[in-house]
């Protein structure tokens, strides 16, 4: 009987289930998660692999994710990226020794930002020795680019950073 009665409003038409308490949940109360919701992120977490949550689960575990998310993302665009040949000088804090790669993508600018949205995951600031490299590929008649980027994430410190 209790599959029966919408966990959030408590009317007793039910159209779907929560993906994570599974309790039903009726069209109006329900919040929808779209596949395509976190692009950059590489593992979704397993608790975020459903369509449809109640207003509890939702606001408890789906929007802390959105906002972290939503937070690497902004952090990720002001992430400082550092080319193979450039001549800057700063100072390395810390380097990871994992290389970040991102590829067969259509745009370089999603390419780098992919591999600064890992490096903001992982609490640095900068990306070092980045490539970026691309193929030309024929595609229903017409000629595209695949875009590829790689670099070692990692904490600098410059004086440009303080101004």
């Amino acid at each position: 009987m209790d599959q029966e009665i919408c966990i959030d409003c408590r009317k007793p038409k039910v159209d779907s289930t929560c993906g994570i308490c599974g309790e039903g949940v009726c069209r109006k109360c329900r919040n929808f998660l779209a596949e395509e919701e976190f692009p950059l992120e590489l593992v979704r977490p397993e608790n975020l692999m459903h369509s449809y949550y109640c207003g509890g689960c939702n606001e408890q575990i789906v929007e802390p994710f959105r906002t972290d998310y939503n937070a690497a993302l902004e952090q990720a665009k002001e992430i400082n990226v550092i080319y193979r040949d450039s001549k800057s000088s700063f100072r390395i804090l810390r380097k990871s020794k994992k290389l970040l790669q991102a590829g067969n993508l259509p745009d370089r600018d999603e390419a780098i930002l992919r591999i600064a949205f890992q490096a903001a995951r992982e609490g640095f600031n900068a990306i070092l020795d980045v490539e970026v490299s691309s193929q030309k590929k024929r595609e229903a008649g017409r000629q595209v680019s695949i875009w590829a980027a790689q670099g070692y994430p990692a904490a600098i410190h410059s004086h440009e950073l303080d101004r």
